[in-house]
């Protein structure tokens, strides 16, 4: 059997003087120490509810934000597709040439940098380029002969207002991803 001596050792033991005296405030002191105990437990939970709030807020935000720069980085291409068509419809091929390595560039960096749905698959953004380059390759020829051949520059217009309007998809889609919803 454990002796008393030994409890007293750990602090395990009730010494009698706590029945002793008033016993009425080392009750009131336990009732405090365990209501304390429950406000700390509750200020935890309140803690960990803040800091889950606020994990998810910044997951809101950043997704906000690259919503917003597909938003802009399709604008920027959008227009850049524009810009060719417009080129080669005026028979500017220097400045379509220029344009076309500008899309490319750009295209390149929205499908390593751009996080949204309104991103194609890897196969559309590959048809995406390849349209592209196929484009760039045959401004480049064209500025090199002397006569540009109007089925060439008929497939240019063609290829370029393809990939215009899968342009304008995208930025529709990332533009519809950022509209506020309306509060109740």
């Amino acid at each position: 059997m454990i002796s008393e001596l030994a409890l007293n050792d750990f602090g395990l033991a009730m010494s009698p003087s706590f029945f002793e005296g008033n016993w009425y405030y080392n009750l009131a002191s336990l009732v405090v120490a365990v209501v304390g105990f429950g406000i700390t437990i509750w200020q935890l939970y309140k803690t960990r509810r803040a800091a889950d709030a606020a994990r998810e807020s910044a997951r809101l935000t950043v997704s906000g934000f690259h919503r917003l720069a597909a938003l802009v980085n399709f604008s920027e291409l959008e227009r850049w597709a524009r810009d060719i068509i417009q080129a080669i419809e005026y028979d500017d091929l220097g400045s379509a040439k220029l344009r076309l390595l500008d899309l490319r560039s750009g295209l390149a960096r929205a499908r390593e940098s751009s996080r949204t749905e309104a991103m194609p698959n890897k196969e559309g953004w590959q048809d995406l380029i390849t349209a592209v380059v196929e484009v760039h390759e045959l401004i480049s020829a064209s500025s090199r002969d002397a006569q540009t051949s109007t089925s060439k520059v008929a497939r240019c217009q063609k290829t370029m207002f393809n990939v215009y309007q899968q342009l304008s998809a995208m930025a529709a889609k990332a533009a519809a991803r950022i509209e506020p919803k309306p509060e109740h």
